[in-house]
């Protein structure tokens, strides 16, 4: 295998710093007995002394050398598992077959399975249509593969490591037989998987069909691997039995020699492993596997291929919570920033020197350390969980070269040690992970959101980035510095726009202000720093946010000198252009590099500077009222909500008056990418922006540069062309301002949210609305082609919305000489909106999206405790079931209902409550209230707003007049006047109906502060659930809770809801199983029930049923927690649930 132990050691560098200390350990442990290890130690530290100067002058004939062999002989024996020529470690593709017997409460195995293997199959996974595979989903693998029978039984199931590229080969299954091919793409060759089952009753036309299968796989790859259960026993089987024949036929070897299925009578092999001759197997074996799993074996093997992931990189970070910031801000404050400054000659060179001496002076006042990180390690991870696992994969390699019984032995020992600990190591983390929850909560929201979205499955931040292949050439990029050329290539080629035919536009002045910039203060800069967020990732000059913000009355100074330096000289500091990206899944194929956006990391100084200017340039154009009425993206005080209230108002509005209206969403590609900066400019100047700021802002623009980085590892220098710079403060805002002229050059009523442009027509005639909109298409397809921007028309969608069922024309609209798609719905700002103005379809989408995340939820209830998962639901399933509420809340009573069902079971979860249990149960035990009430309160917030004139003008100005703008001195004259509508969507919709109950509030009430105002419209929320309620193990949590609710397992319980044919006791037989026999008569649990009353009498409290079950809010958290834990132990030692 290429070179000898120690020529290889030399070769990777690690002979001097390793061979040293290796030596002296091993000898430790080999001449400690004879007593004469000093003698020996010293003799040997001569020897090698000997060696490594014979080593650096004599590297090449290195073996010739006496000393140099006797020390590789005394290693060699010392180090038995070592092979005569290992060479580099080739990396491994582990492919894992279980029949699992049902797949569905079996999922805990599963994960903790998860990361021995890449490829794992599963059989007999009895899955049909009504389970998601939203419920199936494994961190840091893909969407699982699926085969279900329409009846019950059988199934396959695939899951395979995300970082590999993967495609289902549908042509190769063969109907009425189970078998999922998957195509494993390798750097120069694939992979077929076929997973096959096969149950005992099968017909010789399942071996034609998969012999069938096999033969068209094999025209696709030579390398193919068929595993699963074949229902045959291979130990046993005839040399004439027709999977024989096939296993000939096509050169296949079974990889599995040992029995997978053990009964007390018999041993069989029916879950082979057959691997074509071509495929290199490093090693193969079966998988013990608990009883209560199922009762085969799984069966594992190694494939040899080229190593294609980077496991773990360096990182430095830096300890603040060990800075000293007294000697931080001494440093920054007692340096000669002037006089520095004062002898830069380049606004470049300044912002250069001054992050060369600023993060000098954050290394002497804060420690900092290099660790390891590992992205592909669960968060339950730990050194010795680790040290096992290594140990483990030594033995395995051992085994493997031996073959003898004995290191089989130690290997399989070793693999069910590593697997108890790692399921150790995640029941104590799912037991810790609760009050994590909690403190990231109120503390640090950044962790809060990246531990729930892995506690959910939604972290895309987290997940590696698998093998890519190159868009040009096809080939397979497994290194992550190819990586990161391919995706900074296809970043940058995005911001690519032909502008070498288009002349500038001239533009008139839109206003006769122009705009001065201040000179900008310490006090403008200090009241950034002071607001800045902590845990923000800091850019490429490493400055971050914990650094400015601990010496921001200091760093001012520094930072005034530089900022007004870079405006005088209408100069940007180069390196502060320079982005460092971080490349984030969009959707679609994980493999493709365009299914990838950046995520850019610009310098916390240069942001800085940026908000500073913010500051002044966005009040300019409010000032001035040069912002488009309409436009609601990035605006202070704007929202999606605001817009969309407004749009569904006037659609109302149009079918009251029968109306047709008719919507355009029309798509920008790349919009905020090919921003062109000539174009920009000139609009600027428009707008009163000249002289030497506008200068500034073209060099802020120009000569932008990026990188890429995955895993410590940066791509080459990628060149910006167009667009805003992305992950910036003044971005968006520029990008603002290049649309913002767009409704100048329209009829009809355009409504702007950043790049999600929508044009509405209403009118009584469809021609006229046809007239109009291919009227303002036109102008806008040529705005587009003087702007260099590009509307995608496939992608631009129309609804067309009326209340009359005679139509008399179809309308067609034409966009850059495609004719537009007219849809019944379309999904706009995350509201869909229907051609009836209905909410069903939108109402279903909620429910889809939020049962969903609730199924997910529902596979943590056993594991993480009802604190925790009351939290998850609130931020991360609540807001699903809300968003936008105030625009949707007039559906109907049937719809509504829909999404309570969606909270309640989310409580049932959480309190883990059976179906059967009375829904004011639910609410009581979490603290919920009705999503409909919630709905109203918010209605009545915004009213709230409106009033205050503390909303957009136009939405302000929907508010119809009071009744005392036109009586005076009546007393309700702060009511406002509700028009008569006619339809019943118009009454139901936000503004009538909101103003009903606002009118129907008191007037001291509607002049409260806000926050009185909130505390006033819920009087009546529910109780705050007891702590004590929360304590003790997850399940006996449940039981306890509910015997609290009479819907425990208890036969009382069951009766009541028609469960069970009666109430009697399943012990003693006595009449009614109720809490109250259980606890206090039923001789069966005589002993357990003594200890419970000894330990409560010692607690000098009044023993009853009610106090066993619901405390007492008398007493003290303590005390209460002492009688639940003693409730809850005699539940256990019951043995009844």
């Amino acid at each position: 295998m290429g070179n000898d132990f120690m020529g290889h050691r030399v070769a990777i560098g690690n002979f001097y710093a390793k061979a040293y200390r290796y030596m002296i350990f091993r000898l430790r442990s080999v001449f400690f007995h004879f007593k004469i290890f000093v003698f020996l130690t010293n003799v040997l530290k001569s020897t090698i002394a000997v060696c490594v100067n014979l080593l650096k002058n004599y590297r090449k004939t290195y073996m010739s050398n006496n000393y140099f062999l006797l020390i590789l002989i005394l290693l060699l024996l010392q180090h038995m598992d070592i092979e005569s020529n290992p060479g580099p470690v080739e990396g491994e593709l582990s492919v894992f077959h279980l029949n699992i017997r049902s797949v569905r409460n079996k999922l805990e195995y599963i994960e903790n399975i998860a990361g021995e293997y890449d490829v794992i199959c599963l059989t007999e996974t009895h899955l049909d249509v009504e389970v998601p595979s939203s419920e199936l989903l494994l961190d840091g693998f893909h969407h699982p593969f699926r085969l279900d029978r329409n009846f019950a039984g059988g199934g396959i199931l695939v899951y395979v490591n995300e970082v590999l590229k993967v495609s289902r080969i549908v042509d190769l299954e063969r109907p009425d037989t189970e078998i999922l091919w998957l195509q494993i793409y390798l750097p120069e060759k694939s992979i077929l998987i076929g997973t096959v089952y096969r149950s005992s009753f099968h017909t010789n036309q399942f071996w034609e069909n998969l012999q069938a299968s096999i033969s068209d796989a094999v025209e696709i790859s030579s390398n193919v691997i068929l595993l699963g259960d074949l229902n045959v026993d291979m130990l046993t089987m005839s040399q004439n039995h027709v999977l024989s024949d096939i296993i000939n036929s096509f050169n296949f070897i079974n990889v599995i020699n040992e029995p997978t299925r053990i009964s007390p009578t018999r041993s069989s092999l029916l879950d082979p492993i057959l691997v074509s001759e071509s495929i290199s197997y490093t090693y193969s074996s079966v998988v013990s596997t608990e009883n209560v799993v199922t009762d085969h074996q799984g069966c594992v093997v190694y494939i040899s291929v080229p190593s294609f992931q980077k496991l773990t990189y360096k990182r430095k970070i830096w300890l603040y919570k060990r800075g000293d910031y007294v000697l931080f801000n001494r440093l920054v404050e007692e340096y000669d920033w002037d006089t520095l400054f004062a002898t830069c000659n380049s606004v470049n060179s300044a912002s250069e020197r001054f992050t060369e001496i600023f993060l000098d002076f954050a290394r002497r006042s804060i420690p900092h350390k290099e660790i390891t990180v590992r992205p592909n390690d669960k968060p339950w991870m730990s050194s010795d969980l680790r040290k096992n696992m290594r140990a483990r994969d030594r033995f395995r390699k051992i085994a493997k070269r031996t073959n003898h019984p004995r290191d089989i032995a130690k290997f399989k020992n070793q693999r069910n040690k590593v697997n108890n600990m790692k399921k150790y190591a995640r029941q104590s983390f799912y037991e810790n992970v609760g009050n994590l929850i909690e403190f990231y909560h109120s503390s640090d929201p950044k962790n809060y959101w990246r531990l729930v979205k892995r506690l959910m499955g939604n972290s895309e931040t987290s997940r590696p980035i698998p093998t890519l292949v190159d868009p040009i050439s096809e080939r397979l990029l497994v290194d992550d510095k190819a990586k990161c050329n391919a995706l900074n290539d296809y970043f940058c080629s995005i911001t690519s726009i032909d502008d070498n035919n288009n002349d500038v536009p001239l533009l008139e002045p839109k206003t006769e202000s122009s705009f001065e910039l201040p000179v900008i203060s310490q006090n403008d800069i200090s009241d950034v720093l002071m607001n800045l967020k902590l845990g923000k990732a800091s850019g490429s000059d490493e400055i971050s946010h914990h650094m400015l913000k601990y010496t921001a009355k200091t760093v001012c100074r520094p930072l005034e000198l530089l900022f007004n330096l870079s405006l005088s000289t209408g100069i940007y500091p180069d390196t502060w252009k320079f982005a460092k990206v971080i490349p984030l899944f969009k959707k679609g194929d994980r493999h493709s590099p365009s299914n990838y956006r950046p995520i850019s990391l610009l310098s916390s100084v240069g942001k800085t500077f940026e908000r500073v200017i913010f500051k002044y340039l966005h009040n300019y154009f409010l000032e001035n009222s040069l912002f488009y009425q309409y436009q609601s993206g990035f605006m202070p005080g704007h929202s999606t909500v605001y817009q969309l209230i407004d749009l569904y108002h006037n659609i109302c509005l149009d079918l009251e008056e029968k109306k047709h209206s008719c919507l355009v969403f029309c798509d920008i590609s790349k919009a905020f990418d090919r921003v062109w900066h000539k174009g920009l400019l000139v609009k600027l100047k428009s707008y009163g922006i000249c002289g030497n700021f506008l200068s500034w802002i073209e060099n802020y623009l120009t000569n932008r540069r990026q990188k890429v980085f995955i895993n410590n590892c940066y791509s080459d220098f990628g060149l910006i062309h167009a667009g805003v710079p992305q992950g910036s403060i003044l971005g968006p805002l520029f990008f603002l301002i290049f649309i913002n002229d767009i409704s100048e050059i329209l009829q009809s009523t355009a409504r702007l949210f950043a790049d999600d442009t929508s044009l509405k027509v209403s009118s009584s005639s469809c021609l006229e609305i046809q007239t109009v909109l291919n009227r303002d298409l036109d102008a806008l397809n040529r705005w587009a082609s003087t702007w260099l921007v590009t509307f995608n028309p496939n992608k631009t969608e129309v609804i067309f919305i009326s209340n009359s069922d005679n139509v008399d024309e179809d309308l067609e609209l034409i966009f850059d000489g495609h004719f537009l798609n007219f849809s019944s719905k379309h999904r706009h700002l995350g509201v869909t909106l229907n051609s009836d103005a209905k909410w069903v379809d939108h109402i279903n989408e909620i429910y889809k999206s939020a049962m969903g995340k609730v199924n997910i939820l529902r596979k943590l209830k056993y594991t993480l405790k009802r604190d925790a998962l009351l939290r998850i639901y609130k931020t991360y399933i609540l807001p699903v079931l809300e968003y936008a509420c105030e625009v949707w809340d007039g559906c109907t009573s049937s719809d509504s209902e829909k999404l309570e069902k969606v909270q309640r079971e989310a409580a049932r979860i959480i309190t883990g409550l059976p179906l059967f249990a009375r829904n004011e149960s639910l609410y009581s035990e979490t603290g919920l209230e009705l999503l409909s009430v919630r709905r109203k309160r918010r209605k009545l917030q915004l009213v709230y707003k409106m009033d205050r004139h503390q909303t957009p003008n136009y939405i302000t100005n929907l508010l119809p007049s009071t009744v005392g703008e036109n009586r005076q001195g009546l007393r309700n004259n702060e009511k406002y006047r509700i028009p008569n509508f006619r339809l019943s969507i118009t009454n139901q919709s936000f503004l009538p109906s909101s103003l009903t109950m606002w009118n129907s509030i008191h007037s001291d009430i509607r002049s409260m502060p806000f926050s009185a105002f909130k505390s006033a419209l819920a009087p009546n929320l529910p109780c705050s659930v007891p702590p004590y309620y929360l304590i003790g193990d997850r399940k006996l949590n449940i039981i306890h809770t509910k015997l609290r609710h009479e819907c425990s397992s208890l036969n009382h319980d069951l009766y009541r809801s028609n469960l069970v044919q009666n109430s009697n006791c399943v012990n003693c037989g006595y009449y009614c199983e109720n809490a109250y026999h259980f606890f206090f008569e039923c001789q069966s649990y005589t002993n357990a029930r003594v200890v419970l009353l000894n330990h409560l009498s010692d607690l000098d409290i009044n023993i009853s049923l009610r106090l066993l079950l619901f405390g007492n809010e008398n007493m003290s958290l303590d005390l209460n927690c002492v009688v639940f834990n003693k409730v809850q132990n005699f539940i256990k030692s019951s043995g009844r649930f």
